[in-house]
């Protein structure tokens, strides 16, 4: 994945870390120079062609900056098209899934609570490293949405998110 270098990258782009646009040097093929580079994939994620191969966006930019190629990068605002410096970070895949989003089957309305109909309470759960860690039962929502909020901080750090509904 991570075969081109540093100075083919520069000699073919410049990456803006405010904006988080890359543009093309020099004009190649139908791209003029200092056009927009890159094309948005179906699932919000820009890359590049480069050589035939297409690059994530996201991990270029990271390079760049950082000069190395992390195991994964992660968009701290969620937004994949979002490339700017201030937005992405090198994370492990636990971190990552860490940071993702309330789920759109969430039936609760927050991340980490879900209702037990056999106890008739409210379950609350957090994950780390593909293991469900059991918080307790509660029995309104918002006590739930408390004790999942407390233990995500504790256990997921900078790469909390708590889906916007806790």
């Amino acid at each position: 994945m991570n075969t081109i270098s540093r100075t083919t990258i520069l000699q073919l782009l410049i990456y803006q870390p405010a904006t988080g646009e890359f543009r093309w040097r020099k004009s190649r093929g139908k791209a003029k120079r200092l056009s927009v580079a890159g094309f948005l994939k179906p699932d919000g994620y820009k890359f590049i062609k480069i050589s035939g191969k297409d690059y994530p966006a996201h991990r270029l930019a990271y390079f760049l900056m950082n000069n190395e190629w992390p195991e994964t990068v992660d968009h701290i605002n969620n937004h994949p098209s979002d490339n700017r410096a201030i937005n992405i970070r090198a994370a492990t895949q636990s971190q990552n899934n860490c940071n993702r989003r309330l789920q759109r089957n969430n039936t609760s309305g927050a991340k980490g609570v879900r209702w037990n109909k056999q106890r008739r309470k409210w379950l609350g759960y957090v994950w780390l490293n593909k293991k469900m860690k059991h918080i307790g039962y509660f029995s309104t929502r918002e006590e739930a949405c408390s004790a999942v909020y407390t233990v995500r901080l504790e256990m997921h750090g900078e790469f909390a998110n708590h889906g916007g509904k806790a």
